[in-house]
């Protein structure tokens, strides 16, 4: 009988539940080349900056059957490229976590432009489940910021189900992509430390979010969230979420919707609409 290591048998505990995931794609992230033909293959690495906390890459392509892993840089620098050819979806999934706290961070490089659909939550597998959407005080900072990432309307980011949160973990997800146009649903009621800050921040094609918390955290959970999107859109959130406008609340300039009813609430100049007051 072989001596496996904990790591060993961590690893293959997530390999068989992640291909159990697989059975239903929708459970991993997707990098899907079918943008531009004219732009031909795509070239997808991952960038490394500062020093992340440990983390093991997964991939395959479309019809494979085996996952093959990427090396990753244990410190600042790029991994080896992965092909994409046109009309074809990278599937990835992660073993630990893929950033750290504050400025750790890695990042998706597509030669291309692409598509990232699937469940963000496919990059951070522990122990060959999540309950979580990341583990706490790991930060996903400008993992899809990358010019050529365009960010699918069904990305899933959460549970269906009201999922607990941790400290920075969607600080800064989609920072800076000015390609995003709708971002997914947040399905959290309760806010915590600094979970959504910046995560908005430069997204200058974004017109409509959709979060179901019940009120405005006090302790900087979304620090110039919307800082930078679209001047119009719409802003959907429960009838208890107080209306509050700026760049850590609501951005200004947006109408706001009741997202149980699908009501407007409050016209982009400030208006209630009957029956609603607050």
């Amino acid at each position: 009988m072989h001596n496996l290591s904990l790591l060993t048998i961590l690893q293959q505990h997530c390999m068989s539940r992640v291909v159990k995931w697989h059975e239903d794609e929708k459970h991993v992230l997707q990098v899907i080349n079918d943008i531009d033909p004219s732009r031909g293959d795509c070239h997808l690495t991952i960038r490394t900056e500062n020093k992340p906390y440990d983390w093991q890459c997964f991939y395959h392509l479309t019809g494979e059957y085996e996952w093959h892993e990427l090396p990753t840089p244990s410190t600042a620098g790029t991994s080896p490229s992965m092909l994409i050819p046109y009309g074809q979806t990278l599937y990835l999934y992660g073993v630990g976590a893929p950033g750290g706290p504050l400025n750790n961070r890695r990042v998706l490089q597509p030669s291309v432009p692409v598509r990232v659909a699937g469940d963000l939550r496919g990059l951070f597998v522990q122990d060959g489940w999540l309950t979580n959407p990341v583990p706490p005080f790991v930060s996903c900072n400008r993992i899809f910021s990358h010019t050529n990432v365009h960010i699918s309307a069904d990305l899933r980011v959460q549970d269906k189900t009201d999922p607990v949160l941790g400290g920075y973990c969607f600080s800064s997800l989609f920072n800076g992509n000015v390609n995003m146009t709708h971002a997914p649903e947040l399905t959290a009621k309760t806010l915590v430390y600094q979970c959504y800050t910046y995560m908005f921040n430069g997204c200058t094609s974004l017109r409509e979010i959709r979060t179901h918390h019940t009120k405005w955290d006090s302790d900087n959970a979304t620090i110039s969230w919307v800082a930078g999107v679209a001047t119009t859109g719409s802003f959907y959130c429960p009838a208890s979420l107080p209306i509050e406008r700026g760049a850590n609340r609501i951005p200004k300039g947006w109408d706001v919707y009741d997202i149980a009813t699908g009501d407007l609430r409050q016209t982009a100049d400030g208006t209630f609409v009957p029956p609603y007051t607050s």
